[in-house]
């Protein structure tokens, strides 16, 4: 698993990091067709790996939080040694927006495949290509996720 932490919150279908500018120097993105040399395929795949890797953590996690309870007094929120009712549902929490993350990366692979990946689907600009590499599964330029 990689060293990134999940950002707490929810995310969205663009790592609900919509706030980050693109920073100086950066291009827009060629269309999705002449992919070689790119890289986006592995950037997209690499991210996948990572994110299964977390729900497969965080699936452990959640089952040994489930597994501990069982065996302990129902009380759990008056039992600081005990696992409570929060941890359950932090792990849950993280676990679901890990799963959306994941859905949101197949639905780029797709954009990716069908030659719309790193066009925004709001204006139809391109999107920033550092914009790109920090949300690989963002379907919104800066400017649109600005204007949400």
């Amino acid at each position: 698993m990689s060293g990134r932490a999940p950002v707490a919150g929810g995310r969205c279908s663009n790592g609900g990091m919509e706030h980050l500018a693109p920073r100086s120097g950066d291009a827009p993105l060629e269309p999705a067709s002449g992919e070689s040399g790119s890289g986006r395929p592995d950037r997209l795949a690499a991210r996948r790996r990572e994110t299964i890797e977390l729900i497969e953590a965080l699936d452990r996690q959640l089952e040994g939080i489930i597994e501990s309870s069982a065996h302990t007094t129902n009380d759990d929120e008056h039992d600081p040694d005990g696992v409570t009712a929060f941890e359950r549902a932090q792990v849950a929490a993280l676990l679901d927006q890990a799963r959306e993350e994941l859905r949101a990366l197949d639905a780029a692979t797709e954009r990716l495949a069908a030659g719309t990946y790193g066009t925004c689907t709001r204006c139809g600009n391109p999107i920033a290509a550092g914009r790109l590499e920090a949300l690989p599964s963002t379907t919104l330029c800066i400017h649109c996720a600005d204007r949400r």
